[in-house]
């Protein structure tokens, strides 16, 4: 497929300098992302460490991605994992409905791409992994995507679910009659092409399937990534949670002395002139307990640990025990979950999203406190898909990729401005000032003869302004329907590029360009060629 590239200005000075490989930034982490003797170095490191837990882990993921219908070159790769010497690329994301912004899907091609890449320069099996955080209990963040109408609008797309509270997706039962009929409304706004009947039955095939979103979403990547042999793991797995329970002890022996270190990297943030990217407060315990099925958040508190909206004070001890009989009451935060993931698989690298490397940034010193050594790190590839029919609007307008990304609201309104060519707008406003300059001379007279005629006289001259307003909104109205063509072919690149101001992959779901260019439109992704140095891609269906 054919592509260009685009360095994006980062707004925060952290991302920017990251990507930029500044010094300064590199030093919250352990290795350089671009730099190709990073690999061999994380590689030897990752040898000199022991995964007893390999043999198990591959029997639960073989069972998990079975179960799922992963494809036969996943599960290949699952048995890879067995291989004393074999690395995993890991990324993630929550599972979003109809696999929710095409940013996903990037992480899901940007594993397996590096997965290869990485085997060939290192020499060992590198699998590709995706773990989907089905714990996560923000349920209003997963409910929804977002489409282009038939009438040129965008709308929200939401699906209904009982008993949500602090349920974690997977907990949150979703009825197979609602997936059905957010597909009815999908297809309803799509056009209808030669693959609408190939998608509409992929996505009923695995609804069907379906208790739950988390359920769906696995479903549904299975089948877009698994002959590219992703492999996937769900963080509520029982083998996981049985897996991560020396960490979860360690967190729960330790936590004054994590949070001592995340403090501290704050502070080293802040020293270089970096905005705080997390919350760190000094109470806070970084991980989940589930109370009566609910995932509430846990704080240090005098005599032990406490939920942050109140409730049951566990002992250190009773934690303990407690994780002992049933550690899947026990779930990672944004801060945790890292170390559960280095804990579990001989990781090579993550990529994540541009939030998450700025995450990332505290955690090198806590990770040295537990024992444990950060991965590489890298940013996500950056894309968007460009029809032909919009590269030409683009071209026509002369909107650079620049002013597209960056700054496109403010062109769009300076070239609907240019459209009045005869001034009217400043006109009407000048004619609205000269009104009330005129008009009050009278009104002063007639207040200064009668009091009680002020209110009257106010709103008389709101009136008048009022007229003038209308004729003014008239006007601009006719002149947008004298350039209509025009303007709809600037709202279509607007909408389709950059709609809500905010960049496609943000927005819309992979399944409207699967309808429009085919099926296989993910694997001829998966085999397109992206540079990895921190650019933004345009790839041109």
């Amino acid at each position: 497929m054919n592509t260009t590239k685009w360095h994006v200005p980062a707004v925060n000075p952290f991302q920017s300098d990251f990507q930029k490989e500044s010094s300064r930034a590199l030093s919250f982490f352990t290795y350089a992302p671009y730099d190709s003797q990073s690999y061999v170095t994380r590689m030897r490191h990752v040898s000199k460490q022991s995964y007893p837990h390999r043999n198990l882990l591959a029997d639960a993921l073989h069972t998990y991605n079975q179960d799922i219908e992963n494809h036969e070159a996943a599960l290949d790769m699952i048995e890879k994992l067995r291989e004393s010497d074999s690395l995993v690329v890991v990324s993630g994301q929550q599972a979003g409905l109809l696999t929710g912004p095409l940013y996903t899907i990037y992480k899901a091609i940007d594993v397996i791409q590096l997965a290869r890449q990485t085997s060939a320069q290192l020499g060992v099996s590198v699998i590709p992994m995706f773990w989907i955080a089905g714990e996560d209990h923000d349920w209003e963040e997963i409910n929804h995507f977002y489409q282009q109408t038939q009438t040129k609008e965008i709308r929200k797309v939401k699906i209904k679910a009982k008993h949500i509270g602090k349920h974690s997706a997977t907990d949150i039962a979703v009825e197979q009659a609602d997936m059905l009929r957010v597909i009815e409304d999908f297809f309803a706004e799509e056009t209808e092409t030669d693959y609408s009947e190939t998608i509409r039955c992929c996505l009923e095939e695995t609804a069907r399937c379906s208790h739950t979103l988390v359920d769906w979403f696995a479903l549904l990547m299975a089948r877009l990534f698994g002959s590219h042999g992703l492999v996937f793991i769900e963080s509520s797995l029982p083998i996981v949670r049985q897996l991560e329970q020396p960490v979860f002890e360690q967190i729960i022996r330790e936590n004054e002395k994590m949070n001592e270190a995340l403090l501290q990297t704050q502070a080293d943030l802040r020293e270089k002139g970096y905005p705080e990217q997390l919350d760190i407060q000094p109470q806070q315990a970084n991980f989940f307990f589930y109370e009566q099925r609910e995932r509430v958040l846990m704080e240090r508190v005098e005599g032990g640990f406490q939920s942050k909206d109140g409730g049951n004070v566990y002992t250190q001890t009773e934690l303990l025990d407690i994780l002992e009989e049933a550690p899947e009451r026990f779930s990672a935060n944004v801060v945790t979950r890292p170390l559960m993931q280095e804990h579990l698989l001989p990781t090579l690298a993550f990529v994540g999203g541009p939030g998450e490397v700025a995450y990332w940034a505290y955690f090198k010193k806590y990770f040295a406190a537990f024992g444990y050594e950060m991965p590489i790190v890298l940013k996500r590839t950056s894309v968007t898909l460009m029809e032909g029919a919009l590269e030409k609007i683009r071209e026509q307008k002369q909107v650079s990729y620049e002013t597209l990304f960056t700054r496109f609201t403010d062109w769009k309104n300076e070239w609907l401005q240019s459209l009045d060519d005869q001034g009217f707008a400043q006109r009407f406003e000048q004619k609205k000032r000269e009104l009330k300059m005129q008009y009050q001379d009278l009104l002063q007279d007639i207040v200064a003869y009668d009091q009680g005629l002020a209110q009257l006289a106010q709103k008389n001259v709101e009136r008048v302004v009022q007229d003038v307003d209308f004729m003014q909104k008239r006007t601009k109205e006719a002149i947008l329907y004298k350039h209509q063509v025009e303007v709809d072919r600037v709202l279509r690149l607007e909408q389709a590029i950059v709609p809500q101001e905010n960049w496609q992959e943000r927005v819309y779901p992979i399944f409207t360009y699967l309808n429009r260019f085919g099926p296989d439109l993910v694997d001829r992704l998966v085999t397109t060629a992206f540079e990895r140095d921190g650019s933004h891609h345009v790839v041109y269906l």
